[in-house]
């Protein structure tokens, strides 16, 4: 088993954000939607800038099914992680995944907005931590690797849905979410 501190260092993290979906990214994310239970008919949708994303992540009307299914699913795998390794062993393990990748993380967030061009003050906001989409983007990454890490401590395969949404991030992507009707993509 890959160390999921290892294989969260190796992410190059958001560096193809503002860039056309790919075949593999629509892939990728159509297998995340499968794990989550969607219908093979909700459409993935491309975000390309940092402004409609924010637009995204501040709406109200979101799909709270995603949240719930992920938050249980979080719930199951720290219950199996737990059985498997001891709850101090488990919690160990997953301070030194977040550990190994928080910097690397947030770096990577502020690269890809001064990249993407979100504004001129956008390199000096997103350095300073004033940047609300800087702290999104890398809190939602953190997530994933807290999400891949526990998925892989419960023992988990590659088809499970962490690891299907970690490899949305793997392949340098920020998913969304669900928003009416459709799963949004950066």
């Amino acid at each position: 088993m890959t160390s999921a501190a290892s294989e969260q260092q190796s992410g190059a993290w958001f560096g193809s954000l503002g860039l056309p979906l790919a075949a593999a990214d629509l892939i990728n994310s159509r297998a995340y939607l499968d794990a989550l239970g969607y219908s093979p008919e909700l459409a993935t949708v491309s975000v390309s800038s940092w402004q409609e994303a924010e637009r995204i992540v501040r709406a109200s009307d979101w799909d709270r099914a995603w949240w719930e299914q992920e938050d249980r699913e979080r719930d199951h795998l720290k219950g199996a992680a737990e059985r498997r390794l001891g709850s101090t062993r488990m919690l160990e393990r997953l301070t030194a995944a977040a550990d190994s990748s928080a910097d690397a993380i947030h770096a990577a967030a502020i690269v890809a907005m001064a990249r993407t061009g979100y504004g001129a003050d956008a390199m000096v906001r997103a350095a300073s931590g004033a940047d609300a989409m800087v702290r999104a983007a890398s809190g939602a990454a953190m997530m994933a690797a807290h999400e891949f890490a526990l998925a892989q401590l419960a023992g988990c395969g590659p088809d499970h849905l962490f690891m299907r949404k970690y490899s949305l991030f793997k392949s340098n992507r920020w998913p969304l979410g669900v928003l009416r009707g459709a799963f949004h993509l950066f």
